[in-house]
């Protein structure tokens, strides 16, 4: 097993939080200061942000970039900035508590305690992450005065990981039993 890699993972990963947890902030801070002023940020444009993906959009500031479908952070009423809020932290929540457990099974595999039960629930956590991710991830809609828009796609991505974790937690369990028949035979 080529420990240095493991080494290099786990910083790897802390960056990764860090910078979630940035981004994370800003998301929020931006949302709720726009709820409590609704004027602000007039030169923020959403765009693909109401559609069903794990994203929470894509955000321009820019005063004069109007296209079709591009809404200003300003335009949008109260509801759709809290469902905005609602969905977007819940889905940086559910990626940052993933990675925390990536870690968390990262460092045990480093430590050589590789077919443990607390990888294996780790996988299962993820597991269960994962569905949330998918669940999430596979509808959004928007709502703004007469238009209106739901979306519903099939989130192959979140499926895929979340499949994977589930067969490495049934690999790790294997694995388990194997260890086990190996040390009571010696």
């Amino acid at each position: 097993m080529n420990i240095k890699i493991l080494q290099l993972a786990i910083p790897f990963f802390r960056v990764i939080q860090v910078v979630m947890l940035v981004f994370m902030a800003g998301f929020i801070g931006v949302l709720v200061y726009s709820i409590m002023d609704t004027e602000a940020f007039s030169n923020v444009h959403l765009q693909n942000t109401f559609r069903a993906r794990f994203s929470v959009g894509d955000f321009k500031i820019c005063p004069d970039c109007e296209s079709p479908g591009s809404y200003t952070l300003s335009q949008l009423s109260t509801y759709m900035k809290l469902w905005l809020l609602v969905r977007g932290t819940a889905l940086m929540l559910l990626a940052l508590i993933s990675l925390q457990v990536i870690l968390r099974i990262t460092k045990s595999i480093r430590d050589k305690a590789t077919f443990y039960n607390r990888n294996i629930k780790g996988f299962l956590q993820l597991f269960r992450l994962g569905i949330a991710i998918a669940a999430l991830s596979s509808f959004n809609f928007f709502i703004q005065g007469a238009e209106s828009n739901f979306e519903f796609s099939i989130p192959f991505g979140a499926l895929a990981y979340t499949l994977g974790c589930r067969l490495l937690a049934e690999i790790f369990i294997e694995g388990k039993m194997l260890a086990e028949d190996s040390n009571s035979i010696v």
